[in-house]
């Protein structure tokens, strides 16, 4: 059966709900100033407390009246409906967020044991959900706190470091605007030093220059005019040395004939009169001596009218050769300084056995030659 409640009873079960959804700190502070209880030092579960001892007491009137005030006009048609269609719009104004009034209508109607429960079931753990929804808020809002304060210290820390960035950051624009300023002094002195060089060393130097090219163009005009007479005494040195090779020609040409006539003597006719009177013809051999005079011994006796036949005086592989050249010659020298012992026993030897004249010489010297030509053509004039 359901309970029977009129306005001014509140159902016992839902007083704790009413006080605590349907009026807030401010008026439960309010109510219980106006019944008395000062409410200075009290919790607000004193307070509450307190409020729903009252709501179910003779002193309920003020808690009364307020409510009426707050959400009669609401709560007035929902009396009015059964008891399913009023179950069904609280639970749709409880899903909705706010059923206060349906509350306060609930608590002021008569319900069955069932709707009841049913009610206050559902307010019952949505205080529990509320409960645990504080905590998890609570324990999000500490962690929050504490993540604003590391967030708060890192500002701090950032605000320094932004100001020490700023300090740099000025002083780093101090420093470009200095070396812009001198830069810029530079780039005036360049300019200004460009536009005093034609005034200064440029004009000197321009000068110089101009006085050693001039200079060059004389060396150059005197080099041009000694070349030209140096031509003209090559062409005429030229011109004397054609001359000079005509004359001298001209001047061979009998000695020329002399060496006919000498090729041409006849030995047996000679006389003081031939060119070639000295040796006439005869084969002259030397053994030894300098090989590098043989040049001159050939001069020597050619000019006395002989013919030089030499031999190195090697007897290695030369004995052979040394044997013909002495048959062919008609006097034989050997100066005994630069041959060997061998040598000079197989020049005497070879002399000896073809019968040829052989004169052996202390030197290989010129005038040791010259002088035994001398005797050999004084010997053989006297003989004849």
């Amino acid at each position: 059966m359901p309970t029977q409640t009129t306005f001014c009873e509140v159902d016992e079960l839902f007083r704790c709900p009413v006080v605590g959804v349907c009026l807030s700190p401010v008026e439960q502070r309010c109510l219980l100033k106006k019944l008395g209880l000062g409410p200075d030092g009290l919790s607000r579960y004193d307070m509450h407390e307190l409020l729903v001892q009252i709501l179910g007491g003779s002193s309920a009137a003020p808690v009364l009246r307020l409510l009426k005030t707050k959400y009669e006009r609401r709560a007035a048609p929902l009396r009015a409906l059964p008891e399913d269609d009023f179950v069904r719009a609280w639970l749709e104004a409880f899903a909705a967020g706010d059923c206060r009034a349906e509350l306060w209508a609930a608590a002021t109607r008569p319900l069955s044991d069932v709707a009841r429960r049913t009610l206050y079931g559902r307010l019952h753990m949505a205080m529990h959900g509320l409960a645990e929804e504080q905590t998890r808020m609570r324990a999000e809002l500490e962690a929050a706190n504490k993540k604003l304060q590391r967030n708060e210290h890192r500002l701090v820390a950032l605000d320094a470091e932004r100001a020490a960035l700023g300090a740099e950051v000025e002083k780093l624009r101090k420093l470009a605007g200095r070396l812009e300023s001198e830069r810029a002094a530079i780039r005036r002195a360049a300019a200004r030093s460009v536009r005093e060089l034609p005034q200064n060393g440029a004009g000197e130097r321009v000068a110089e220059l101009e006085r050693d090219n001039a200079r060059l163009r004389d060396e150059v005009a005197a080099a041009e005019a000694l070349l030209l007479e140096q031509e003209s005494v090559q062409s005429e040195l030229r011109a004397r040395l054609a001359e000079l090779e005509q004359r001298l020609e001209q001047a061979v040409a009998p000695r020329d004939a002399a060496a006919q006539e000498i090729l041409t003597c006849d030995t047996a006719h000679c006389n003081e009169q031939c060119p070639s009177f000295d040796l006439c013809r005869k084969r002259v051999l030397i053994v030894g001596g300098i090989e590098r005079m043989e040049t001159l011994y050939r001069k020597l006796v050619e000019e006395r009218g002989g013919v030089l036949e030499y031999h190195a005086g090697h007897m290695r592989g030369g004995a052979r050769q040394l044997e013909k050249s002495l048959q062919r010659a008609d006097v034989v020298l050997c100066p005994v300084n630069c041959n060997s012992h061998g040598a000079c026993v197989l020049v005497k030897n070879l002399a000896k056995k073809y019968r040829k004249p052989v004169h052996m010489m202390p030197n290989f010297s010129l005038s040791a030659v010259a002088g035994v030509i001398g005797a050999h053509a004084a010997n053989a004039s006297s003989a004849a």
